[in-house]
């Protein structure tokens, strides 16, 4: 049911772009745009959880699936937190006016994130239904296919940036490069295919263990490069944790076929 759930949430979540779409065009306001951004996608979910819930025709509990899903929920809170951890300490260290400016850079890249998720979760009901030696090669050729993917997209807004910016708000150009390197961070997301593992053998411990390192990491190293570097020290304290996250889950998931 949680998977069913969250499938459904977001194979919808592209009502955040286009809603974010609608309001660049309509509304010149950055705060209408990070409402319209935030808010979207959320309203959204709700109202297909609502309808969703009233299918429901199996009122069956697993007292052990309800149990993994309290700890993923609260080990989520970490992940979370982590994304947008930058949104405070950029204002807090730089002041707005170079909030405004980080804003503008990886709206789009965020967008972008936002959508990729969707091939996670229509991934989750298949890769359930692998045997134990069959995940362990079908992830991998999942990971290379998926990073290919990213890699193109990622390539092509690079490309088209600074005409983005130019028709959209030419009066943050200064955006563009960050916006640029913000997107090379966007290359991890395929390694996240790897923590379906930890939530098939219900390995939670790595899942908090994942979670924490990376919150932990993203905190230190935000505060430190956004000291000596900037906006541009932001922008690569998050590409840097990425990679250690992206590590850290390659890792986990070869620890689980040790014998």
């Amino acid at each position: 049911i949680v998977f069913g759930l969250q499938e459904i949430i977001n194979e919808f979540q592209y009502s955040s772009i286009l809603a974010t779409a609608f309001a660049l065009w309509k509304f010149p306001s950055l705060v209408l745009v990070s409402l319209f951004s935030a808010w979207s996608t959320a309203i959204t979910g709700v109202i297909l959880i609502f309808f969703s819930y009233k299918e429901i025709k199996n009122d069956v509990v697993d007292p052990t699936t309800t149990k993994l899903g309290l700890h993923l929920s609260f080990s989520q809170a970490f992940t979370v937190s982590s994304d947008y951890l930058d949104r405070f300490i950029v204002p807090l260290l730089l002041g707005f006016s170079s909030n405004a400016v980080y804003s503008f850079a990886i709206l789009i890249p965020i967008q972008i994130h936002t959508f990729l998720k969707t091939i996670l979760t229509l991934s989750v009901p298949k890769i359930t239904n692998f045997g134990y030696q069959q995940i362990k090669r079908e992830l991998f050729y999942k990971v290379i296919h998926i990073e290919i993917l990213v890699a193109i997209v990622v390539g092509v807004y690079i490309l088209l940036a600074p005409i983005i910016f130019k028709i959209l708000y030419p009066q943050y150009s200064e955006a563009v490069l960050l916006s640029q390197l913000f997107a090379v961070s966007l290359l991890y997301f395929p390694t996240n295919i790897f923590s379906l593992i930890f939530i098939k053998n219900r390995s939670t411990k790595i899942i908090y263990i994942v979670n924490i390192i990376y919150f932990l990491s993203n905190l230190l190293s935000l505060v430190v490069l956004i000291n000596f570097l900037g906006l541009i020290g932001a922008v690569i304290a998050k590409i840097v944790v990425r990679i250690v996250y992206s590590f850290l889950q390659i890792y986990f998931f070869k620890a689980q076929f040790k014998s």
